[in-house]
C-alpha cells in the first residue's frame, strides 16, 4: 500500500488529522434518501470519512448540504473542449 492511501486511512480512522473538516453539515445519502448531519473529513483532497472528526482547517457548514458524490461524478470529456492533460487535477492520474 502506498503512503497517499495509507494516510488517507489513517485520517478516516481518526489516527491523523484531515486537512480539512466540513463540521455538522447534513450529508445527503443518495440510495437511503436522508440528510444526516454530522461532519466530514478531507484528506489529500478526498473525503476520507464522516462522523465526528477534528484537526486540520474546519469549516462550519451548519444549515448547508453536502453531496460529495455530486463533485465530477460524471462528465463528457469532449464536452470541456479540453485534452486530458488540460483538465485541473487531472495530471497525476496520467
Amino acid at each position: 500500500m502506498d503512503g497517499v492511501l495509507r494516510n488517507r486511512i489513517r485520517a478516516a480512522r481518526g489516527e491523523i488529522a484531515p486537512e480539512l473538516v466540513l463540521k455538522g453539515g447534513r450529508v445527503i445519502n443518495v440510495f437511503t434518501r436522508e440528510a444526516i448531519e454530522t461532519d466530514v473529513a478531507i484528506y489529500d483532497g478526498v473525503v476520507v470519512g464522516t462522523g465526528s472528526y477534528e484537526g486540520g482547517k474546519c469549516l462550519d457548514a451548519r444549515g448547508h448540504y453536502i453531496c460529495p458524490g455530486f463533485i465530477d461524478g460524471h462528465f463528457h470529456i469532449e464536452s470541456t473542449m479540453l485534452s486530458a492533460p488540460e483538465l485541473p487535477g487531472w495530471s497525476k492520474y496520467l
